[in-house]
C-alpha cells in the first residue's frame, strides 16, 4: 500500500463504548455532537459487540446547526439503505456497520434506542470518521 489514509481522516466518538443491560426497553443514549467543520465527508462506524441478550436496538443519525438542537437526518442525506439502522440480537451482534452522511449541518451524532429489552448485555459504540480534510495532515 502506498496511500496514506491515517493523516487524512479524523476519528471522533459519538457514543463511547457502553454495554446495555437487562430490561432496558425504551432506554436511549444520545451521542455526543461531532463538529464536522474542516471536513468534506462524514461516515458513521457502528461497532456492535456480542449480544448476551434478547434485545433489539435502533440507531438514528441526527444533525444540528448549533450542537444544541438535533433533528433526525433525512433519508436523502444518508448513504445507506434506511434512515434507521435496526439491529436484532442475532443480526446485529458482532457487527461492524457504516452509514454515510451528506447533509449540510455542522454537527452530527448517533442516537441509540433499545426497542425490546431482554436479559443479559449488549455492547455498543459509534465513531464518526471525518474525511477529505481541508487541511492535511490531520492531527
Amino acid at each position: 500500500m502506498q496511500q496514506d489514509l491515517m493523516n487524512n481522516i479524523k476519528l471522533v466518538q459519538t457514543i463511547a463504548p457502553i454495554t446495555k443491560t437487562t430490561g432496558l426497553s425504551g432506554d436511549t443514549t444520545e451521542g455526543t455532537g461531532v463538529d464536522t467543520a474542516g471536513y468534506e465527508s462524514c461516515t458513521f462506524h457502528f461497532n456492535i459487540g456480542a449480544a448476551v441478550d434478547t434485545s433489539d436496538a435502533d440507531y438514528k443519525l441526527q444533525e444540528s446547526a448549533d450542537n444544541i438542537t438535533f433533528t433526525d437526518v433525512a433519508s436523502t442525506d444518508i448513504i445507506g439503505s434506511d434512515t434507521i439502522l435496526s439491529l436484532t440480537n442475532t443480526t446485529g451482534a458482532n457487527a461492524t456497520l457504516k452509514k454515510g452522511y451528506i447533509g449540510t449541518k455542522r454537527y452530527v451524532r448517533a442516537y441509540l434506542t433499545i426497542t425490546t429489552g431482554g436479559s443479559g448485555s449488549w455492547p455498543h459504540a459509534v465513531t464518526v470518521i471525518l474525511g477529505h480534510a481541508r487541511k492535511a495532515p490531520v492531527a
